[in-house]
Formats: C-alpha cells, sequence, structure tokens
C-alpha cells in the first residue's frame, strides 16, 4: 500500500446522518435523492478500513445532515478513539441535540485536538428563524453557553455561512462570540457545484478558474455517505458519480481509483461547476 500513499486520502468524511432538522436557504439538501441513517454493519467496516490501513489522519462526521440525529455517534465517536493512532475528529453540528448531558459525554471522549464546530447563521432571534429555520433557537444558545462555561479540552468554533440575509449582522456575531472567547469562523455562500442557486448571496459567485486542476478536495479526502457509497465530495449533492461503496471496496481500492482519475484529469459535471475556494487550500 505504500506506493499509493500519495493518492491515498488521508481524511474521512463520514455522513452518519443526511437527515436534518433544519431547512437553511444556503443549503441543497431537497436535492438528495433519498435520506436514510447509517448502519453498524457499514460504519464497522469503515472501521475496519481505518484500522487496516493505518494511514487515516483526521475524520469528520458531516456530510449533509445532522451527525446528533444517529443514535450511535457517541459509540461511534468512542470507538474512533479506541485505536491507537493518532486520529483527529471534528464534528459539525447545529447544536440543537447537543445538551449539556450529550456534551458532557461528548467532552470526556474528545481532546484538544478534537474540533467541535457549530453552524449558526446569527445570535438574534428573529434573524436565526429567518436562516435556521425548525430549529429552536432558545435551546440551541442555551446548549451554546453551558459549553462555553464548561471546562473543555476540545477545539471549540463557531460556523457562519456569510450571504446578503446576514452580513450586516456579522459585527453583533462577532462581538458576541468574542465575549465568549469562542472563535468565530466565516465562509462566503457558495452554489455547492451549481446545485444551490437561490440568491442568498453576498456577492455573485463564479467559478476560481475555467479548468479542472487536480482537486485537493478529491485528493485529500473520503467523503462515505449514510449508505456507505463513496463520491468524489460532499457537493456530489444528487449522488451521481459513485467511486465505490465501502461494504464491498476497501481504501486501497479506492486509492487505485482515485489515482487514475487523478492522472486522466477530474471531468465530473460537479467539477466544471465548482466555487468552493477549500479546493485549492487543502494542501498538495
Amino acid at each position: 500500500m505504500k506506493n499509493f500513499t500519495n493518492v491515498f486520502p488521508r481524511h474521512l468524511d463520514i455522513e452518519l446522518t443526511n437527515q436534518c432538522q433544519s431547512n437553511c436557504p444556503m443549503c441543497p439538501r431537497d436535492k438528495l435523492p433519498s435520506i436514510g441513517f447509517m448502519t453498524d454493519e457499514t460504519f464497522e467496516k469503515i472501521f475496519y478500513e481505518i484500522k487496516n490501513s493505518g494511514l487515516i489522519l483526521a475524520v469528520t462526521l458531516s456530510g449533509m445532515g445532522e451527525p446528533f440525529l444517529h443514535p450511535n455517534i457517541l459509540k461511534y465517536i468512542k470507538a474512533l478513539k479506541s485505536l491507537k493512532i493518532n486520529l483527529n475528529i471534528s464534528i459539525s453540528t447545529n447544536a440543537e441535540k447537543l445538551t449539556p448531558d450529550v456534551f458532557d459525554k461528548l467532552n470526556a471522549l474528545l481532546s484538544y485536538n478534537d474540533l467541535l464546530r457549530i453552524n449558526i447563521q446569527a445570535v438574534d432571534i428573529f434573524v436565526y428563524n429567518n436562516l435556521m429555520i425548525g430549529l429552536n433557537f432558545k435551546r440551541i444558545m442555551k446548549n451554546i453557553d453551558y459549553i462555553a462555561k464548561k471546562k473543555s479540552t476540545l477545539n471549540l468554533r463557531m460556523m457562519c455561512i456569510v450571504h446578503k440575509a446576514n452580513y450586516k449582522h456579522l459585527k453583533t456575531m462577532r462581538l458576541y462570540f468574542d465575549s465568549k472567547n469562542i472563535i468565530l469562523e466565516e465562509k462566503l455562500a457558495f452554489t455547492r457545484c451549481g446545485n444551490l442557486i437561490d440568491g442568498v448571496y453576498v456577492v455573485p459567485v463564479e467559478k476560481y478558474c475555467d479548468s479542472i486542476p487536480n482537486c485537493a478536495l478529491f485528493r485529500n479526502n473520503n467523503f462515505i455517505d449514510w449508505e456507505g457509497n463513496i463520491y468524489p465530495c460532499s457537493n456530489d449533492i444528487k449522488r451521481v458519480n459513485p467511486i465505490g461503496n465501502i461494504k464491498k471496496d476497501s481504501f486501497y481500492d479506492i486509492s487505485i481509483r482515485k489515482g487514475i482519475l487523478i492522472k486522466k484529469g477530474l471531468d465530473f459535471e460537479i467539477c466544471q461547476m465548482c466555487d468552493d475556494y477549500a479546493r485549492y487550500v487543502q494542501g498538495n
């Protein structure tokens, strides 16, 4: 396998579920072909591949859903942290299910090298309710307040997707989270490879270039959906470009296929419409 380490993805984005309580205007979840939850069988195969390869450096629990909706998320995290490798875990959540009891259990499993990222669009209830439709603002802010006050070793950050409906609110958000000594990350809304075009952006978003480079996201990551399918990235919202399935393919198999595609040059339709700057800043 050492011959394939140059194309072997070191990072996994595991979609425990693509179910979510919210209907955010900057999220194209309505284009997903199916909704569901990862089975223990599928996770166990992923776990085996991580353990067997010994090459995975980081795991993100995110995908297109809310990971804390999965009933076994803490069990899965405990299993991942039991591996005798230096594996960093990051979690992206809207925090509605991250109650004090759940957070305390999570905090006991993770360390400062792990990352908890909370997605938030506003700290004003009226702005929030228009942008994160379906979520309980008061409950979420109460959860965040508890997490901020709790003595924790894990790395906590807020993530705000910036667009014309909330950019005037950014100063208020910055001051609010500064007062709690929490980092606020800001990312300009983008079209998710052309899957989301509905006018919620601060400025018109365009492709960064016409050519298709050997995308850093594709090279460095394996995106695994709740059914175990591996896709070029999470922006394959319609799930039309499967590279394999973890239930029958090993990471070794996937690395070979990715190496061939990288050598050929990526020609997926989503790549042609990509406007995600992260593809250029994930390293070589």
